[in-house]
């Protein structure tokens, strides 16, 4: 009898950065979805689809409101990020919700053309170094948020005053490593850069579930296997 194909599951850091924003009552279908996702990763043209548009044969598998990113090769599969699904989910993507299947395209050749900007018009650096913004807090730093991100109650009546991203930085009294796990959780980075994030092995589905809820785990990294 032939034994069902099951693939290791990895873990990019930014993935567990979206567990802990994950609403409690969306974690049990994130989790069941984890759980397929080491049974079987391949496409199926419905739920898990290629990102046609992206390098390095990215997926995504749908799971309600969300999307969860992931990577797969003939042992392992690695999980990046979660989204959820919104206009701005695939933005700079393209949309590829209803595009051809990537062996459709592997002969595609794109040709660009290059081009240059008039020389009367500001360069994008220009004009973005002549009027340099903060951006915003996407949600505001809550005493309910730092508990959740097990942040040092020494920190927490500077970090509850600040309202954007330049004060976040720009306050002395701050700790770096955690103006950097606050910045994480709040801007998450684009997928391209988690693609580069170290791979952490997650031997339990459930170990998902156990972090959020504040247990302190230890991931290895892939190599330490």
């Amino acid at each position: 009898m032939r034994m069902k194909t099951q693939w290791q599951p990895l873990i990019k850091p930014a993935f567990l950065e979206d567990i802990m924003k994950l609403p409690a009552k969306d974690m049990h279908q994130i989790m069941e979805k984890v759980t397929m996702l080491t049974q079987d990763p391949r496409p199926d043209s419905k739920a898990k689809k290629r990102v046609v548009h992206l390098s390095g044969k990215v997926y995504r598998i749908r799971s309600g409101d969300y999307r969860i990113f992931y990577t797969f090769n003939q042992h392992y599969v690695s999980i990046h990020k979660i989204d959820r699904r919104d206009n701005t989910t695939y933005k700079g993507l393209d949309s590829f919700e209803d595009a051809p299947e990537a062996d459709q395209l592997e002969d595609l050749t794109i040709e660009i053309e290059e081009t240059s900007p008039a020389q009367d018009q500001p360069s994008h650096w220009e004009q973005t170094l002549a009027q340099p913004q903060s951006r915003s807090f996407p949600e505001p730093i809550t005493a309910d948020l730092l508990q959740k991100l097990q942040i040092p109650a020494i920190y927490h009546q500077k970090l509850l005053q600040v309202k954007d991203e330049d004060a976040l930085f720009d306050t002395p009294e701050i700790d770096d490593d955690v103006r950097l796990q606050v910045h994480e959780y709040l801007f998450s980075p684009p997928l391209i850069e988690i693609m580069h994030q170290p791979d952490l092995v997650l031997n339990q589905i459930d170990d998902l579930r156990r972090y959020k809820d504040g247990e302190r785990l230890v991931f290895l990294l892939i190599n330490e296997i």
